[in-house]
């Protein structure tokens, strides 16, 4: 890891470096081995650079990054330049890829990310109760959208 553009209040320092399972392979009888990986996802690969969302896994305690979206390529700086479902980007694309994040934050530095971030703000569902682990607050986010309170 070589920087942390943000890092909510109160929340425990991100480690230097850390371990995942990314999407990987899978085993098809009739047409052989087959990738698995989201369309419109990057896959991770050496040689390329990446921002990601980091989340931590509330059973195992370790991080991971965020599914759907949650890893958005940065080759020479530039957050949608790089490694795309194994293919690199060398111009900024039109196309949506799997969740708004990348849309976003599409052409933008690390400066700019992070200042984005900083200015950022909660979902009020996820705010009014910040002592909830991770994946019930994000339930609870999902339940005030469908309610239509966010």
């Amino acid at each position: 890891m070589d920087e942390v553009l943000y890092n909510g209040d109160g929340a425990p320092a991100l480690p230097k470096s850390f371990t995942t399972h990314l999407g990987g392979l899978w085993w098809d009888k009739d047409t052989g081995q087959q990738e698995f990986n989201l369309r419109g996802t990057s896959r991770i690969e050496s040689g390329h650079s990446y921002i990601a969302v980091l989340v931590k896994d509330e059973d195992t305690s370790e991080y991971e990054p965020a599914a759907y979206g949650g890893v958005l390529p940065f080759d020479g700086g530039t957050v949608g330049l790089g490694e795309v479902e194994g293919s690199a980007r060398g111009a900024l694309s039109a196309a949506k890829t799997v969740g708004d994040m990348d849309q976003t934050l599409k052409g933008r530095t690390a400066t700019e990310v992070k200042e984005l971030l900083k200015g950022a703000d909660l979902y009020p569902a996820a705010a009014a109760d910040p002592e909830l682990p991770a994946g019930q607050r994000y339930e609870e986010v999902i339940r005030a959208e469908e309610a239509g309170k966010q």
